[in-house]
């Protein structure tokens, strides 16, 4: 637990000496420094290597991801055999093609793209992008991060595709989206945002909006098994993922 907490701390710590940098170049009439963009840099490094040099026994999904690269680097898994996720089995292939059967080198790079995906988005859209990572470690995402590559890689590249859909570059933004759908098809689900855009959340929206939650929270049995017959979805219906992570929460 120390090694990650002082990671995160030392991402947040680069991440405000690149916010300061900018801050004062921009004050200057320039807008940009390749001092502040090093910095990012290293924001992300620690990152990097937190996922790439973790052992396959902490966490389930480490070892699931490595056993992964092995089956795709041996010609045993499918483009749609990892919950029918065809990009990110293009990644693993590409990565098995690079680093052949160093899998820390397979993390790092999946790491490293995360990363990415992440710092951009922040680097792109917050005002004091130090302060929305240390929201981003203190809400317990981090730790997720760490484990969870495929669904974070998607989150991230999300993030980093909001502004196309908030400056209106919506054929852009569903393009990111269709992208991360291939890394993980839960991403789809951001499409629907696209005929939302030029909803306004007057009181009206947002009260129709609670009640349809908990109309939704009064009938999950009924949702629960509306959700069942959905491909991909169904399957946690009833799982492991069900009743021990409580699919209901």
């Amino acid at each position: 637990m120390t090694v990650y907490l002082c990671a995160f701390a030392l991402a947040c710590l680069f991440m405000a000496l690149a916010g300061m940098m900018r801050s004062r170049v921009l004050a200057m009439g320039r807008h940009s420094d390749v001092r502040a963009t090093i910095l990012v840099f290293l924001a992300a490094a620690p990152i990097v290597l937190l996922v790439g040099l973790r052992s396959v026994e902490v966490g389930p999904d480490t070892y699931t991801y490595v056993v992964h690269y092995f089956e795709v680097g041996a010609g045993r898994s499918g483009a749609l055999d990892m919950n029918f996720s065809p990009l990110y089995w293009l990644f693993v292939k590409a990565s098995y093609a690079i680093c052949g059967s160093n899998w820390t080198g397979f993390l790092l790079i999946e790491g490293a793209l995360v990363c990415l995906f992440l710092f951009l988005a922040l680097w792109r859209t917050c005002r004091v992008p130090c302060l929305d990572l240390l929201v981003f470690v203190c809400f317990g995402f981090a730790f997720e991060f760490v484990n969870q590559y495929r669904q974070f890689l998607a989150c991230a590249i999300l993030l980093y595709a909001f502004p196309d859909y908030a400056e209106g570059r919506v054929v852009r933004y569903a393009l990111w989206v269709l992208a991360a759908s291939g890394i993980h098809p839960a991403a789809l689900v951001m499409l629907a945002a696209i005929p939302l855009r030029g909803v306004e959340l007057d009181m009206r929206v947002v009260a129709a909006s609670l009640v349809g939650m908990l109309l939704i929270g009064a009938n999950f049995g009924a949702i629960e098994s509306l959700v069942s017959r959905i491909p991909y979805f169904g399957a946690y219906v009833g799982s492991v993922y069900d009743y021990e992570i409580s699919a209901n929460t």
